[in-house]
């Protein structure tokens, strides 16, 4: 957002509009500028009558700390809207003051803000103010068997921070109880790493006992606790005859970042049989500062190991050198026979061309960006090429039987979701997808023409606005009918 006088003085006109749409998305215009005169502007709109406009206005003070805020601030912890309570409590994180600590604890406790929005922002700030008054606030919680082990877990979350006995006590009474939630006994074991030498002798009991879930968490969290004495037993878990805890040990290990584990882990390697602990022994020496030397002599001949999964984190253990022959070596692993190393040398060479803009990374990647397997009169090549191009780092291509049948179909392939049809316009065929991926927000509605040209059609609308009733039931409305249509159309993703 820019600054300039002129922009901020039609902003502060849209203030005065008696649309509260208009006045809200003004505020939030001109976050992040601190002028004095917009300060003392915004302060007014603490009390205006419109929920979204009051939301707007405490959201710009999460950035912008002015004592004349706080006193409004805190009245907004009764507003009769539950987002603007919780964006309130939010921006009441820049007021570390007992007062106001005071007053989120009692916000707390009232039925209203029983939602996770509030209860979770309103730990987040005190998390970060501490005191006292927050330690037995939570420790009450935590040590309280009238509240749910959810509450209790969210209160762990908090007394993590503070490096004091008796959160570690609570925390080890709870580790030692086997009829505790199992979920909360994890929480504790990983909150207690926090605490680094208070918590030591915990994970050590935790983790000497007989096989179970927890005492692998309790191995793994003696990592995190980052002491030199988590050292020694880690490096004796290594000749346990359990794989899972040798496995768990050499990933601690990496947590642990101690470089007296590079050497016991290069010798445990020649000699360990179960795939996981080798996996896992690589994983982590990728981790430790190995030299430059050291990582040629270790992962170099992995390269052509059995298991592609070694291979895969040896091209890993290599992607810092710019030694030309270990360059070539991850450009040989395009070739690899499965997808896992193909990838993986992708985004290495990538990442090369990028930071260090390396030439041999740069040829690599172009002759392979040109490898579709798309065959000179085959059909529909320009649709072919350019629909492989956006998935080119999972490798999907388009069936070429359904392309020579024009017949639509679906793939599911690396966490995407893919149905397509074929159809023409105005003389020019077209390929129609639409596309979803588990960890990426949305799904694009995508027509790629055999002239090269790309339309984005519509797609699912994924905003919301819980202040506006009636436009968040036009945005359902409007997605439900274009469900029918692309159902219709045998492009839905959802049946």
């Amino acid at each position: 957002m820019t600054d300039k006088p002129q922009k901020i003085d039609a902003l502060i006109q849209e203030l005065k509009n008696p649309d509260p749409e208009v006045r809200a998305s003004a505020i939030y215009n001109l976050h992040g500028i601190t002028d004095k005169k917009v300060v003392s502007l915004l302060i007014r709109y603490f009390k205006d009558k419109n929920a979204k406009v009051r939301n707007a206005v405490a959201w710009y003070f999460i950035d912008v700390h002015d004592a004349r805020a706080v006193d409004p601030l805190l009245s907004l912890l009764n507003d009769k809207h539950e987002r603007v309570r919780a964006t309130a409590v939010m921006a009441l994180g820049q007021v570390n003051e007992q007062n106001v600590v005071d007053q989120i604890l009692t916000a707390l406790d009232k039925p209203e803000n029983q939602n996770w929005d509030f209860k979770n922002n309103a730990r987040g700030v005190l998390r970060d103010f501490g005191g006292e008054k927050v330690l037995q606030y939570y420790l009450k919680i935590l040590n309280s068997d009238n509240h749910s082990w959810m509450e209790r877990w969210d209160a762990i979350r908090v007394l993590n921070k503070f490096n004091d006995s008796r959160v570690a006590e609570a925390l080890a009474k709870i580790i030692k109880n086997e009829n505790e939630n199992a979920a909360l006994r994890k929480e504790a074991i990983f909150a207690i790493a926090e605490l680094r030498e208070i918590g030591l002798d915990t994970f050590l009991e935790e983790a000497s006992k007989k096989d179970n879930l927890m005492r692998l968490y309790a191995i793994q969290a003696l990592g995190r606790t980052k002491s030199q004495k988590a050292f020694p037993p880690l490096l004796k878990f290594l000749r346990n005859r359990n794989p899972q805890v040798r496995g768990t040990a050499i990933l601690a290990l990496a947590d642990l970042g101690d470089t007296r584990a590079i050497s016991p882990l290069i010798e445990r390697f020649k000699t360990e049989k179960n795939i996981e602990a080798r996996f896992a022994i690589c994983r982590t020496l990728t981790k430790l500062p190995l030299s430059e030397e050291q990582k040629i002599a270790f992962f170099v001949p992995l390269l052509i190991e059995p298991d592609p999964a070694i291979r895969t984190i040896a091209l890993e253990g290599l992607m810092y050198s710019q030694r030309n022959e270990i360059i070539k070596l991850i450009i040989q692993a395009l070739e690899d026979e499965t997808s896992m190393a193909r990838k993986k040398a992708r985004e290495i060479l990538q990442w090369m061309e990028g930071q260090f803009e390396n030439e041999l990374a740069k040829k690599a990647l172009r002759i392979d960006s040109t490898n579709f397997g798309i065959k000179e009169g085959e059909a529909l090549p320009a649709i072919r090429t350019n629909f492989a191009k956006k998935f080119r780092t999972w490798e999907i291509v388009l069936p070429i039987e359904n392309v020579e049948q024009r017949k639509a179909g679906s793939i599911y392939q690396d966490g995407w979701g893919i149905r397509y049809i074929f159809g023409e316009k105005e003389g020019v065929e077209y390929l129609e997808y639409v596309c979803g991926h588990r960890m990426i927000y949305g799904e694009p509605h995508i027509r790629l023409y055999e002239d090269g040209n790309e339309e984005h059609l519509e797609s699912e609308n994924l905003s919301s606005d819980p202040f506006n009733p009636e436009k968040e039931a036009e945005i359902k409305n409007q997605n439900e009918l274009l469900r029918k249509e692309l159902k219709a159309k045998g492009l839905s993703l959802h049946g």
